[in-house]
């Protein structure tokens, strides 16, 4: 009896350890299913672990079957999320090489530069990326200004202009010209592009577009909280044939305010993301008001690399 009791027993255990075994063998498969499903998707994880490789190639994207759109040749695209924050990857190809991969967090649409062959070239290490991603843009006031005395920031679609009393100067509205060159001041953000730095210094700024004049020299503008030039700058408000136009309506402008003067200070610094530039109207203000304006400048933590 015992013996037919020890021989059920081991029976048993022998069904056992056979169920466990295969238990584990469907587990150990089923991770392994699992891990080769993850690794055919490309994930914030794993970008930023291509992202630090040496000799990153096309063929490193190819393989992910979560692509939304594009080609080897035209490049690749994919939407990722990250902590409930979507953005797009491109990955952009040159004759079917890889030759940069950007990311845009969709929030606000800014746009930053991860991998080019050139690492110098790079305006986000990965290991930035996550924090990149999660971080909406600032709403916070880039420059805080002391303005003169009866100026006003615009807000709305007058945003960047300083105003009396909520209005632009009275005077006869030219065709083409661009507000900011007969408005009573105002701030911009310039591209870094247009900027020139020797020796890190801030020397000068390229001027583009026509009907303008440089009268002066750019001078260096000390007291400011970063490095900025000054410049004065001359705009032909109304054309030739303009003028005629208004003179027949019984408008005669005179030579003297066919044109508008304005003074620029512009802030700079050699690796930004964006710069800055205030100007005052010459006709109401003075060189000295607009070295004053610059002083009283003050910038926000991120004012020039606001896109992170």
């Amino acid at each position: 009896m015992k013996r037919r009791y020890y021989i059920g027993v081991l029976v048993i255990s022998m069904l056992l350890f056979a169920m466990v075994g295969c238990s584990v063998k469907v587990t150990k498969k089923t991770t392994r299913t699992n891990q080769a499903k993850q690794e055919t998707i490309l994930t914030t994880d794993s970008l930023i672990t291509l992202l630090k490789k040496n000799n990153l190639t096309v063929n490193d994207f190819k393989s992910f079957k979560n692509q939304t759109k594009g080609s080897i040749l035209t490049g690749i695209y994919f939407d990722l999320e990250w902590k409930q924050c979507n953005y797009q990857v491109e990955v952009h190809t040159n004759n079917d090489e890889l030759d940069a991969v950007y990311v845009t967090r969709k929030s606000d649409d800014q746009e930053v530069t991860v991998y080019t062959k050139k690492q110098d070239e790079r305006s986000l290490e990965p290991e930035s990326l996550k924090d990149f991603i999660t971080k909406n843009e600032s709403k916070e006031d880039p420059i805080a200004l002391k303005l003169p005395e009866g100026l006003a920031r615009g807000k709305g679609k007058q945003q960047g202009y300083f105003l009396k009393e909520g209005k632009m100067p009275k005077i006869i509205k030219p065709e083409l010209a661009d507000p900011s060159w007969y408005a009573y001041g105002g701030v911009n953000e310039v591209e870094p592009d247009l900027l020139y730095f020797r020796d890190g210094k801030l020397t000068d700024k390229y001027l583009e577009g026509n009907h303008m004049l440089r009268l002066k020299e750019s001078e260096k503008v000390t007291g400011c909280e970063t490095q900025a030039i000054l410049m004065e700058i001359q705009y032909d408000l109304y054309s030739v044939p303009e003028l005629e136009k208004l003179k027949k309506k019984g408008h005669s402008i005179s030579e003297e305010d066919s044109v508008s003067k304005v003074w620029y200070v512009v802030f700079g610094e050699e690796k930004a993301t964006k710069d800055y530039e205030i100007y005052l109207n010459a006709k109401y203000y003075s060189k000295e008001d607009v070295i004053a304006l610059a002083r009283s400048a003050n910038f926000s933590k991120n004012a020039f690399n606001s896109w992170y």
